[in-house]
């Protein structure tokens, strides 16, 4: 279930290159290592790659940090220019086109340590899960048919999640 990460740019972010000084890339606020706030610094993996790509085109940017789905709403209204570190999905490719992927990683279950009654996929039938909108687990759970066994409580960010 090896799933990839990549940058989303859409069309409007090469028109604003031609009429602006800067890009704006939104990050989402709560998702370390990949993109969260030090000291009211945007930071991470995905704020280093962002910020090295576009320093080697001569292009000047601004991140705009906020909650995942303001993030993502900003960019479906053409107020930010791409996204860096968003994964690459069928239904987010209805609305964006994607760069190749800078990496991968692979979507996990998080049990607390202290239950010792769930073991298996099944154990979390008719359980309430946590996870953030349009996770990789949710929609591949769709695609296999057995997305009602779970009652899947969507939050603001992997962070609410855990």
């Amino acid at each position: 279930m090896r799933r990839y990460i990549s940058a989303a740019f859409i069309f409007l972010f090469s028109i604003n290159i031609l009429y602006s000084d800067a890009i704006f890339i939104g990050v989402a606020s709560e998702f370390p290592p990949y993109q969260f706030n030090v000291e009211g610094k945007v930071t991470g993996f995905d704020v280093d790659v962002a910020n090295l790509l576009f320093f080697k085109m001569g292009i000047d940017i601004i991140f705009v940090q906020d909650e995942w789905d303001r993030v993502f709403n900003m960019l479906r209204a053409g107020t930010i220019d791409a996204i860096v570190g968003i994964e690459n999905n069928e239904i987010r490719r209805i609305y964006f086109e994607f760069s190749k992927a800078y990496y991968t990683r692979e979507d996990v279950l998080f049990v607390r340590a202290d239950n010792t009654e769930i073991k298996t996929l099944d154990d979390l039938t008719n359980k309430i899960i946590t996870g953030d909108r349009h996770s990789y687990i949710e929609l591949d759970w769709i695609e296999e048919g057995i997305i009602n066994k779970f009652r899947i409580r969507q939050t603001e960010s992997k962070s609410d999640s855990m």
